[in-house]
């Protein structure tokens, strides 16, 4: 499936694929593996829902892939990408492009944006993000006295109320505590 030559919006989930732009919309359902490609110019918007069971999610740059026990989707080339794990015990592979990526972590969210890309992923479990190459920076915000930070060089392990983190290739970690914790 293609996008429009203008700004597109695409609503997936497991069973439905929604995209809509430039006077159109397009359905597509119970495909078990599709691909959406924003080929055609435009700004292009993405929202994909997990499932109740495990999800994985798979991104470098604005080329991302999602899948589940019964399902593939692929979202290739939208400049933004809003990802909920929603249920299950999800796993989101974030990693950065060729040029400098930024990440930024809280307890409601995992971000990542680079030069042509925006992504954020919510209701994630487990998360692996890689810098790659380039200036690569993370911040984490909102830490507890419960949370666990452990960095080594250019790698870090982070526990967040239930979500682990592991990240690669960094060149600056910043990490912040809630101001009641500190």
């Amino acid at each position: 499936v293609a996008d429009s030559t203008g700004h597109d919006e695409l609503h997936a989930n497991s069973q439905q694929l929604l995209i809509s732009g430039n006077g159109t919309q397009r359905q597509f359902n119970g495909f078990a593996s599709i691909s959406v490609d924003a080929i055609h110019g435009g700004t292009d918007t993405a929202f994909f829902s997990g499932t109740d069971n495990r999800d994985t999610f798979l991104t470098k740059g604005n080329t991302a892939y999602a899948w589940g026990a019964d399902y593939h989707v692929g979202i290739l080339g939208f400049e933004s990408l809003n990802i909920d794990g929603r249920g299950g015990n999800d796993v989101a592979i974030l990693h950065g492009d060729q040029g400098n990526t930024e990440y930024k972590i809280d307890r409601e969210q995992t971000s990542m944006s680079g030069q042509h890309f925006d992504i954020s992923v919510t209701d994630f479990e487990s998360q692996r993000l890689n810098g790659n190459t380039g200036q690569n920076t993370i911040s984490i915000q909102g830490f507890r006295e419960t949370d666990r930070l452990t960095a080594e060089g250019a790698s870090l392990l982070a526990y967040l109320d239930g979500m682990a983190i592991r990240a690669e290739n960094f060149i600056w970690l910043d990490a912040e505590a809630e101001e009641d914790h500190l």
